[in-house]
């Protein structure tokens, strides 16, 4: 596949999503980044949850969007008078999603060029020239130990940069989280947010991050540490949580009712 991928036009563009739950609606992006997304075949089950979970006028926070999928997801489920804020540090990938804001006439949406971390501070953090997002922020990168040659992008703590972006409607209804690997350092600068305001969660686990951590950090901002499988509803909610899969935690007061 991976071969395959290689063959398919590297040029980037405006493409009509052809199926899935955003049939229709428009991604700038490119067959050989990310087919999936032209298809309509990434992200379903996310999407669909998405749907049913996230209604008119609320406010959504997108930590790692990517090229917009989830993005467009939460901003037809917003409508024109609810808000998306899609954080992406990557300053290629932050173009590429402001386009697709842009294509689609999404107003509900602001695309924000920051990395999510927990520093209380704005924090330069210099990354590889390959990277496509989040995933390639490493823990040398933020500390400042990587010594290869790369861009640099941009990091605070959500919790720090809220009061500013909230245009004084200080108001959080569900977040998405896909980070692949920096999990809990991303809801630690998360704190006083979940816990104001107890939006609904997702996250994307990867095991590059360390589970026992995860699992800690979790329950130390108000969260269950069963997550609810979204990929696979069938599967009874766990501890236990598998690469790449995107779970639904429910605050541990809800848990214990």
């Amino acid at each position: 596949m991976g071969i395959l991928r290689k063959l398919l036009p590297r040029r980037p563009g405006w493409h009509r999503i052809k199926g899935g739950p955003l049939r229709g609606m428009r991604i700038f992006t490119s067959w050989q980044d990310y087919p999936r997304s032209i298809l309509g075949s990434a992200e379903t089950p996310l999407c669909r949850w998405i749907e049913e979970h996230a209604s008119k006028g609320e406010t959504w926070i997108d930590i790692g969007a990517h090229h917009g999928v989830t993005s467009l997801a939460l901003s037809r489920a917003v409508g024109v008078g609810g808000r998306v804020f899609a954080f992406e540090p990557v300053l290629s990938s932050a173009g590429f999603l402001a386009r697709t804001r842009e294509a689609n006439a999404l107003t509900q949406m602001t695309v924000v060029p920051l990395a999510m971390g927990n520093a209380p501070d704005l924090t330069l953090v210099r990354v590889s020239l390959e990277s496509k997002g989040m995933i390639a922020i490493t823990p040398k990168m933020r500390a400042g130990t990587w010594a290869g040659v790369g861009e640099i992008v941009y990091e605070m703590a959500f919790d720090r940069i809220w009061p500013v972006l909230n245009d004084g409607i200080d108001r959080v209804d569900g977040i998405k989280v896909d980070v692949q690997g920096a999990e809990s350092y991303v809801l630690r600068g998360l704190r006083e947010t979940l816990e104001r305001h107890k939006p609904k969660l997702v996250v994307e686990y990867h095991d590059y991050a360390d589970l026992t951590e995860f699992l800690e950090t979790l329950e130390s901002v108000g969260y269950s540490r069963v997550g609810r499988d979204i990929d696979q509803p069938s599967n009874v909610p766990t501890s236990e949580l598998r690469n790449g899969c995107n779970y639904e935690f429910i605050q541990r007061d809800e848990a214990r009712a």
